[in-house]
């Protein structure tokens, strides 16, 4: 099966018209945040009011590199007051460093960025082997954890087949995932 950023931006369109509190555009122009008369770029999906108002930027990533993800933050905290705008990042697997090192990827290209944050961002990053997710906030500048659905480790040990998606319990991660059995916890 396909896992990229467009079967994400199609998905949630999808279901965007099953409903009819919001009106939405797929790549979407951006304003210009630097001030010198040229858009910075697209977001991939935006979502507006009944007044057809932009209210929210959503970016999707599968496995971006920083540069990649630097642009992004410029274009959901930098370009017009509205948000909160958000960053979905999916994963096909996690091992041992996965989330500490997408953690700083999020951390270095927030520390880059040189124009003033217009508006807030939320940034969820999804793990498609096993289902779990992470929400971070940015709060003055700063990358913090807000939620997360499990805790996982996915690493090279083998799986036991007693022990439900392969869940580990270790010095990095103190619990187990909410949906694995009794056996598991």
């Amino acid at each position: 099966m396909r896992t990229s950023e467009q079967e994400l931006k199609f998905l949630l369109a999808r279901e965007l018209e099953k409903q009819t509190e919001f009106y939405y555009s797929v790549e979407t122009p951006t304003a210009d945040p630097k001030g010198k008369g040229a858009r910075s770029g697209n977001v991939d999906l935006c979502l507006h009011d009944s007044n057809k108002q932009r209210i929210c930027f959503i970016e999707f990533k599968h496995d971006a590199g920083f540069k990649a993800i630097e642009n992004d933050f410029i274009k959901l905290l930098c370009d017009s007051a509205m948000g909160p705008n958000y960053f979905v990042q999916i994963a096909k697997d996690c091992h041992s460093k996965t989330i500490s090192n997408r953690e700083a990827k999020y951390t270095k290209a927030l520390g880059n960025i040189k124009h003033e944050a217009l508006s807030s961002m939320k940034i969820f990053l999804y793990i498609l082997e096993s289902g779990c997710w992470r929400k971070y906030k940015i709060e003055k500048g700063k990358l913090k954890l807000e939620l997360e659905k499990c805790e996982k480790t996915f690493d090279s040990k083998p799986k036991d087949p007693k022990v439900c998606n392969g869940c580990y319990n270790n010095s990095e991660f103190k619990e187990l995932c909410d949906n694995c059995d009794a056996h598991c916890r």
